[in-house]
């Protein structure tokens, strides 16, 4: 009697810990289950989670909390290890179905996004967003020469580093720096000066420099290098002639300075073509706001205004290439949608009859490539919160904003471009904000031009803009004058609103870099002459 009630009490423990098990096991793939499901729907799920876990990290921990309780489940069910057995094949089995469905699911949103484009008249063949082929081998010698920080001595490199680290975000002018760094007396600087000779050179053998090819994007190469890799060089090699420039007028050099700078701006007019790689877009504005400060810092050297001969050219820098602009996001919807076309023919090749390139079963090359395609398979939540909101993106910029006359609309692009289920849309309007800032910067230029006009007539800096007599720029961000503010008898501050659409008087400037959308920060220059 005993013995048959330790049995029924060892069979009726044996069957509570499997319910147990099999709740715990049911509860962490509904839980999964309901991650990806918000994850599909862009809903933000990282509260609670881990922090410094991201997606496929958080996957790969449910994977495991499944394998240890059928495991668990295994060793209490000794005599149930089918039943065991057949959850793993089931997960198995959904694995697959997932993969397999990810696959058409990513297919579908590939072939909206290009149905999307063909409706709405948008460029979606590669001929057509990238009408210039690729010009890399005529700008080989550019793009070598522009690598200068390998160049040069690192004590000179941090010396020269320091004549702009203040600026960059301060709005304080370069030429206020090159005060506190006299890298004219350092061995050095004749080899700066020539590598910044050579540079300038390799530059005007180049037609214009298309950095991305579609003919031959191969998203094997590119993934985890989306962006060119030597971009910064760019950016380094900008400072380095806007630095050498201010030294000149300095001197009293300024035809020398100024050549400088407008050799510089005609490198920066061979990076914006229609088709070009995002980043390297983006890095020719930013090489455009260091020309503008150089061109500041002139002024502010001189205290003299430019001919009209230099005003005339500046003038047209204020304005942005149509073409350039409106294929802005082009180069990002073609890359999103050759990864996803990739990813798709990688789960399709692997499980086609005859696939002779199949890795070994349970080898690290095998693991690796089941990896990459759940990798493609989730991909394609990404595909379908990125490639909407870049046609949209893509559509606005080509209706709205009115690129020849100077009006960007950025009131309407704050929210046409904001309210959507995920993130990417504050991306492009962050992105379209900085294409703006091109300008504004140089409008900037033409407004202390006026002032300098002021300061040479009167002996004085004007009180307000409507001293100055002149019309005045207005600021692109909100389409006011451009603001002014007489700080003492030789200082100022003149300065754009910025994305935030708020006057905060110019307390907080910054004249690169990234900037939030609502950041109580203005875009200009605090000028001592």
């Amino acid at each position: 009697m005993i013995k048959i009630m330790r049995n029924s009490l060892r069979g009726a423990a044996r069957y509570l810990i499997t319910v147990a098990m099999g709740a715990i096991v049911a509860a962490s793939v509904l839980v999964c289950l309901l991650v990806m499901a918000m994850q599909q729907r862009g809903i933000g799920y990282r509260t609670g989670k881990p922090p410094g876990l991201g997606d496929e990290e958080y996957f790969l921990i449910s994977g495991l909390i499944w394998i240890v309780f059928i495991f668990i489940y295994g060793v209490v069910s000794r005599d149930r290890l089918k039943l065991c057995i057949a959850a793993v094949v089931i997960i198995v089995l959904l694995t697959s179905g997932y993969v397999a469905v990810s696959a058409y699911l990513q297919q579908g949103y590939v072939k909206n996004a290009q149905e999307f484009r063909k409706k709405k008249d948008l460029p979606y063949t590669p001929a057509e967003l990238f009408p210039k082929a690729s010009t890399q081998s005529q700008c080989k010698e550019w793009n070598e020469s522009v690598q200068i920080k390998e160049k040069i001595e690192e004590k000179f490199w941090d010396a020269f580093y320091n004549t702009w680290q203040s600026t960059m975000r301060k709005g304080i002018i370069t030429s206020e720096a090159i005060d506190e760094n006299d890298l004219t007396e350092n061995p050095e600087w004749n080899k700066f000066t020539a590598l910044n000779k050579a540079g300038i050179e390799a530059m005007k053998k180049c037609p214009y420099f298309q950095w991305f090819n579609a003919q031959e994007y191969d998203v094997s190469k590119y993934r985890g290098k989306t962006t060119p890799s030597r971009s910064l060089d760019f950016i380094h090699w900008t400072r380095a002639i806007e630095t050498q420039a201010l030294i000149l007028a300095k001197n009293g050099q300024v035809p020398e300075a100024k050549a400088l700078l407008y050799d510089l701006h005609e490198a920066t007019d061979k990076l914006h073509i229609p088709g070009q790689n995002f980043i390297m877009s983006l890095t020719a504005i930013a090489m455009n706001e260091r020309i503008a400060s150089g061109f500041i810092g002139i002024l502010a050297l001189t205290s003299s205004p430019f001919p009209e001969e230099d005003i005339e050219k500046i003038s047209t820098f204020t304005k942005i290439d149509p073409a350039w602009a409106k294929s802005y996001f082009d180069e990002d919807y073609y890359r999103e949608m050759k990864q996803s076309e990739e990813c798709l023919e990688d789960v399709i090749m692997y499980y086609a009859p005859g696939f002779q390139q199949r890795p070994k079963l349970i080898s690290a090359n095998w693991i690796a490539h089941k990896s990459k395609i759940v990798l493609c398979a989730m991909l394609r939540s990404y595909t379908k919160n990125m490639l909407p909101p870049l046609n949209i993106a893509s559509e606005w910029m080509r209706k709205v904003p009115d690129f020849e006359k100077g009006h960007f609309a950025w009131h309407e692009a704050r929210y046409a471009l904001v309210y959507q289920p995920n993130d990417y849309h504050n991306f492009t309007k962050h992105a379209y904000a900085r294409l703006i800032r091109n300008s504004v910067l140089w409008r900037l230029v033409l407004a202390m031009n006026q002032i300098m006009h002021y300061y040479q007539a009167n002996g004085m800096l004007p009180d307000s803009i409507e001293a100055s007599g002149k019309d005045w720029p207005l600021d692109p961000f909100d389409d006011n004058p451009l603001r002014y503010r007489k700080t003492s008898d030789n200082s100022l501050i003149i300065y754009s609103v910025g994305l935030d659409e708020k006057d905060d008087n110019g307390e907080n400037l910054r004249i690169s870099g990234p900037v939030g959308i609502d950041e109580p920060l203005d875009i200009g220059f605090h000028i001592v002459l």
